[in-house]
C-alpha cells in the first residue's frame, strides 16, 4: 500500500483501478469496507484512503491509551523483611496518587527494563503485496525477492481455464488467486454436469461462456457478475482480461465487439433489476439476439414479436427466431437518424434521434435479411420516447415530468399501472 502512495506521489497523478494489483484490492475492499470503483468514483485516491484509515486508527489508540514512562525495576532484596514489604506498600500507594508527569523521562535500557509496544508497533493488517519495505538488507531479503513479488502480484488470465461446478449452483475458478465465482441455477448445473466432460471459462468483451468440449452450454453477461455479491473481484478480473484479448485474434462470436468500456460495479438489489438495465443498455446499443415469441391464433402463428421497455418490434413469419438480432443507434441532440424509428410524431419527440435495426435468418433458405422498424402510433411512440431517455441514463423522477413519456409499473412509486404523459 505504501508503495502505491509513494508512486503516486513521485508521479503526480491518481492510480487507476487497473494499476493496483488484485490482491491488493481484494485486501482494501475488505478493510475499508467499500468498492474500491466507488471510492476512485468519488476523485479520492484509493491507497491514500486506506492509509488514512490506518493512520486515524493510530491516532485514535495513541490518544485512547494512557501516557506511559518506563521505569527500572529494582532487584529485589529484603523481600523476606516484614519492615522492608510495609515501606514497598507505603510507596507504590504514594505513588498511585500522584499525577502522571508530562515530560518523559530517559533511562537507560537494561534487561529488567519493562517494554511497551509503541505505535508503530500496533497490529495492523498487511496487504499481501507490501508485506516488504524499499530497504531489503533491513529485511533480511535478497533484492530477488522484491522482483519475485511482484510477480506473484501480476494478474493472471483464465481464458480457458478449468471450473468447478458444483450442483447447487455455484461455480468456482479453483486456480484462482483469489475467489472468482458465480451461481447459476440447480437445473442448469446438473445439466452442464451431465455432459460428463471438463467445463472450462472462456472470456469475450460481453460476457463469459462455459464450454465443454468446445461447444457453449452456458453463457453469463459481465453484467450480472458486476451486480453480484462478488463484484469487485469480477471487476479487477474483467478489466485484466479485457487488455488481455484487446488488438489479439479471438474466436469467439462477439471478436468485432469493443470491450466494455464502461466497466463499474453495478449495485447489487436483491429485488431489483438494476444489472439488468445495464444489460439490456449494451445489448440494444452493440446489437445482440433477443427473445422472439411466436404468437399463435387456433394453432397457427400468426405474429412473430421482440419485446422489452414496452417496446414491441413485429418480425416477419419468415425469420427464424433463435437468429433474430436487435441494435439500436442514437445521434446526438438536435439532430434527425436517417433511418429514424418514427413516421410523424411531434418536433420534440426524442425518438427522432433513435434508429432500430432487426436482423434475422430465414426460416428455409437461412438467407440474412434485414430492416428498419419504423411506428407512427402514437402510443409506440411515446413508448420510443421513453426508451431514449432510459438509454441516455435519465432519471425515472425526471422522465415522469417529461411530455409524451411512457410510465412503466413503479410499485416504489405507487405507480400500479401503466400511464402515460401529456
Amino acid at each position: 500500500m505504501w508503495g502505491y502512495v509513494r508512486k503516486e506521489a513521485v508521479e503526480g497523478k491518481k492510480l487507476r483501478l487497473e494499476d493496483y494489483s488484485p490482491s491488493f484490492l481484494s485486501w482494501v475492499c475488505r478493510y475499508i469496507g467499500r468498492d474500491p470503483a466507488l471510492v476512485l468514483a468519488t476523485g479520492a485516491s484509493l491507497a491514500g484512503t486506506a492509509a488514512k484509515k490506518i493512520v486515524s486508527r493510530i491516532h485514535k489508540r495513541s490518544t485512547t491509551t494512557p501516557s506511559f514512562t518506563p521505569f527500572q525495576v529494582a532487584e529485589p532484596t529484603g523481600s523476606d523483611n516484614p519492615e522492608c514489604e510495609k515501606h514497598t506498600q507505603q510507596d507504590q500507594e504514594t505513588d498511585s496518587k500522584r499525577e502522571a508527569p508530562v515530560a518523559l523521562l530517559h533511562v537507560p535500557r537494561s534487561p529488567s527494563v519493562l517494554h511497551r509496544p509503541l505505535v508503530d508497533e500496533i497490529d495492523i493488517p498487511t496487504p499481501l503485496d507490501d508485506s516488504y519495505e524499499d530497504n531489503d538488507e533491513d529485511q533480511g531479503l535478497p533484492i530477488e525477492s522484491e522482483a519475485g513479488s511482484d510477480e506473484a502480484d501480476k494478474p493472471t488470465t483464465y481464458h480457458g481455464t478449468a471450473v468447478k461446478i458444483y450442483k447447487n449452483g455455484r461455480v468456482i475458478i479453483p486456480s484462482a488467486e483469489f475467489p472468482l465465482e458465480f451461481r447459476t441455477s440447480q437445473t442448469q448445473a446438473r445439466k452442464i454436469c451431465s455432459f460428463g466432460s471438463t467445463p472450462r471459462i472462456y472470456f469475450s468483451p460481453t460476457d463469459i461462456e462455459i464450454r465443454i468440449n468446445k461447444v457453449v452450454v452456458y453463457t453469463k453477461p459481465i453484467e450480472r457478475l458486476l451486480g453480484s455479491l462478488e463484484g469487485a473481484q469480477w471487476l479487477s478480473q474483467l478489466i485484466f482480461e479485457k487488455q488481455a484479448f484487446r488488438g489479439t485474434p479471438h474466436e469467439d462470436e462477439h471478436a468485432e465487439a469493443e470491450p466494455h468500456s464502461g466497466l463499474d460495479l453495478i449495485s447489487h438489489e436483491r429485488h431489483g433489476g438494476t444489472y439488468k438495465n445495464g444489460e439490456l443498455k449494451r445489448k440494444l446499443l452493440q446489437g445482440a439476439n433477443f427473445h422472439c415469441a411466436q404468437l399463435k391464433s387456433r394453432g397457427a402463428r400468426t405474429e412473430n414479436r421482440v419485446f422489452f421497455r414496452g417496446v414491441q418490434l413485429t418480425v416477419p413469419l419468415e425469420a427464424n427466431t433463435q437468429t433474430v438480432c436487435v441494435r439500436v443507434d442514437l445521434v446526438p441532440e438536435g439532430t434527425v437518424h436517417p433511418h429514424e424509428c418514427i413516421n410523424g410524431g411531434e418536433a420534440g419527440d426524442p425518438a427522432h434521434r433513435l434508429s432500430i435495426q432487426i436482423r434475422y435468418r430465414t426460416v428455409h433458405e437461412n438467407a440474412q435479411e434485414n430492416f428498419w422498424y419504423r411506428t407512427s402510433a402514437q402510443g409506440n411512440i411515446k413508448k420510443l420516447n421513453s426508451l431514449v431517455d432510459f438509454l441516455e441514463d435519465k432519471d425515472g423522477d425526471w422522465i415522469a415530468t417529461q411530455p409524451r413519456r411512457f410510465l412503466n409499473r413503479d410499485y416504489s412509486r405507487k405507480r400500479f399501472k401503466t400511464s402515460y404523459t401529456s
